[in-house]
């Protein structure tokens, strides 16, 4: 495949790539306007130039600079590419830096698919730190710029970010065109521990070192909490030293319009109470020996705010080291907390100290965490992990054809129904138990704060949208010792949600009740099917309306207005409607009254149930798909609660995949019109929109 890259700057991130494409036989080329230094260019990349057709002019509008500016780069590009005798047709595939402006005009010269890579849509977020706010002058900057990059995803067949958290910073609409293809990076030799720190630090073998790495030491790089939190340090351990390499400049922050030009590192060590010299300060290196000063260093802290990626954590993971990381941004998706580096909420500066010191205190855990961290960025982010990707993209825009506008938004669920249990301790009528072949078993507290993680992601993304999760699923949720602190980890990350649970009211004590409610809980759901004790019997599958009918009258008393009932209309009850309202009305309560349906066509018993022919006035899909999402005990995320047989998985929440994962793969279903088995035989009254 002839491969054409664009990047105004040499090298760039997309030199490791034409390498190793060129090494795997296909052509490669660069378009640059540095002139690549002597000996740098890889063998088998060919290295064309550009010229940015003049800067910005001082009669244009102050906020259209940076806009002038990209397109200029723009016109230089394609005024290369239309000097190329054969420029037309030279290529079978195009990637440019849009964030340069490098892709804007690239249809007027080139008759081959377009990819746009794009570090983040604009600057807000990466200037989000709340100490050092936007002007509304700047605000409107952002503004422009963020046009550009809208415009560029519009214009390519695909754009690349380098992370997941990067493609939740465009707008919904756009995110469906948006490919994460992850930065490539190579293994460093090993370089050994202790003759590092002779040689590269000169400082003596038993002291520990605590090292901070990134092209720059600004805000949006958390560079003044690592100084906070490496003073904690240093006040349990006095002879840690404390290493800071980057150049003392701001590239994405605000902190210079603040504090003034070269006052944040004086600010930054000010707030931290620490003096200059107590730190060991390093400008940008060499990469000999920046990899040396990584040898050097037990541990590193990363305290990231924003940002598309800081590369020096992936750099300092790569060389084995022990990372301390923030919880924001790209990084959970870099890091497994636990498993190959820890994270911390990067304004919590106790916690980033205690967990360097618990790894300066324990070389074992460093050890395993340096090696884990090694073998991920190997397994997910390697030079040649990132081409695989970089051809995967490159091949669905050439077979895609060219773009033709927006593509439709993926649907945006605003319900969660996270089943936090399988099993259950009654056997209802209407709930075809002996049909679930799919695993059943609680979902472990380990899972459920992961998910109440990512659901903290997704509802950010979505801000404008109002999220429900309901507690449900196939089983009772009471029977998992864990919902009171998965309600309680939800409610930190997302305080505006609603968390409602479903329950047949058997366990529903005063003391668990409250419990939930102290929690965060906003609504408990009982599913109550039957006024009198033997229909009641009946149809719950063994429970006893005497028993469980007190705790819901308790429940209703002590929480009014956030305990509800809802009644399965199912064999007797057709017909009781009136009944059943009078009962629950006595007790102050609004029953909600259900129809039975079919479990996706699992429920055929006709005393239970009588299908219903499929509505033929509706549009076609399915509201329950597009607008909720099941996720199992296990987090495997199922097309709806209905796959019983855990047949239809649309994305493994467990094994990697995020609730991002899932609006692409369901928009990808939505679109090509692939609907579930299950699907045909589905009566269910809440599928239609």
């Amino acid at each position: 495949m002839r491969v054409l890259f664009i990047h105004p700057r040499y090298p760039n991130q997309f030199v490791p790539v034409a390498r190793e494409l060129a090494r795997r036989g296909h052509r490669p080329s660069v378009l640059v306007a540095d002139e690549p230094p002597a000996g740098s260019v890889p063998e088998g990349v060919e290295v064309l130039r550009f010229q940015a057709d003049g800067g910005e002019t001082a009669t244009g509008h102050w906020l259209g600079h940076a806009f002038e500016t990209r397109v200029r780069i723009g016109k230089g590009v394609l005024d290369a590419l239309r000097g190329l005798c054969d420029g037309a047709g030279r290529f079978d595939a195009a990637v440019g830096h849009a964030g340069f402006g490098t892709t804007l005009f690239l249809r007027e010269a080139l008759r081959c698919p377009v990819v746009a890579y794009q570090e983040l849509p604009g600057f807000h977020a990466a200037q989000a730190r709340p100490e050092f706010p936007l002007a509304p002058d700047q605000r409107l900057q952002a503004s422009a710029y963020e046009a550009l990059s809208c415009h560029a995803t519009l214009a390519a067949d695909l754009t690349v970010v380098p992370s997941g958290h990067a493609r939740l910073l465009f707008p919904p609409e756009l995110r469906s065109r948006i490919r994460v293809v992850a930065e490539g990076f190579p293994l460093p030799p090993r370089l050994p521990r202790r003759e590092a720190r002779r040689s590269a630090l000169g400082i003596a073998d038993e002291r520990g070192v605590l090292g901070f790495f990134g092209r720059t030491l600004e805000a949006v790089r958390g560079f003044d909490r690592y100084l906070q939190a490496a003073a904690r340090v240093r006040g349990a351990r006095p002879d840690t030293l404390v290493l800071a390499v980057g150049d003392e400049a701001t590239i994405y922050g605000n902190e210079g319009n603040h504090l003034g030009a070269g006052g944040y590192t004086a600010w930054a060590l000010g707030r931290a109470g620490l003096r200059r010299q107590e730190v060991l300060f390093r400008p940008q290196l060499p990469r000999e020996d920046f990899l040396a000063h990584l040898a050097a260093t037990d541990v590193a802290l990363f305290p990231t705010f924003e940002g598309a990626a800081n590369w020096g954590v992936f750099e300092a993971m790569a060389a084995g080291v022990a990372v301390v990381a923030s919880d924001r941004a790209y990084l959970p998706e870099l890091i497994q907390d636990g498993v190959d580096g820890l994270l911390c909420d990067p304004r919590d500066v106790d916690g980033l100290a205690r967990r360097a010191l618990d790894l300066l205190g324990d070389p074992a855990r460093r050890e395993a965490l340096g090696e884990s961290a090694r073998r991920r960025i190997a397994e997910r982010h390697s030079v040649e992990r990132s081409t695989d990707l970089y051809l995967e993209v490159l091949e669905e825009a050439r077979s895609a054809g060219p773009a033709a506008g927006p593509a439709a938004p993926p649907p945006i669920p605003i319900a969660l129904d996270v089943e936090l249990a399988t099993p259950c301790n009654a056997a209802c009528v209407m709930c075809p138990r002996e049909a679930i072949t799919r695993p059943s078993d609680l979902m472990t507290l380990d899972l459920a704060l992961r998910l109440a993680a990512q659901i903290g992601s997704y509802a950010r993304a979505f801000p404008e949208r109002p999220l429900t999760i309901f507690l449900a699923g196939m089983g009772e949720p009471l029977l998992n010792p864990h919902a009171e602190a998965f309600v309680r980890a939800v409610k930190a990350e997302v305080p505006s949600a609603q968390v409602r649970l479903v329950t047949n009211g058997a366990r529903l004590g005063r003391e668990r009740l409250d419990a939930l409610m102290a929690a965060g809980l906003d609504h408990v759901n009982v599913s109550f099917n039957g006024t009198d004790g033997e229909a009641y019997r009946r149809i719950m599958g063994g429970l006893e309306r005497d028993v469980v009918l007190p705790r819901v009258e308790d429940a209703i008393a002590r929480w009014p207005g956030r305990v509800g009932v809802s009644c399965v209309l199912v064999g007797e009850l057709s017909g009781r409607e009136e009944e059943v309202r009078a009962f629950w009305r006595e007790r102050g309560v609004e029953p909600l009254l259900v129809a039975t349906h079919s479990r996706g066509g699992h429920l055929d018993d006709p005393a239970v149930h009588r299908p219903r022919p499929p509505r033929t006035d509706a549009a076609p899909g399915c509201r329950i798909f597009s607008l909720s999402n099941f996720v199992a005990h296990d987090g495997k995320v199922l097309s709806c609660c209905h796959d019983l047989r855990g047949e239809n998985v649309v994305a493994d929440l467990a094994a990697g995949d995020d609730l991002l994962d899932v609006l692409d793969r369901k928009a990808e279903v939505a679109r090509r019109g692939t609907w579930y088995p299950l699907c045909a035989s589905c009566d269910d009254e809440g599928r239609y929109a």
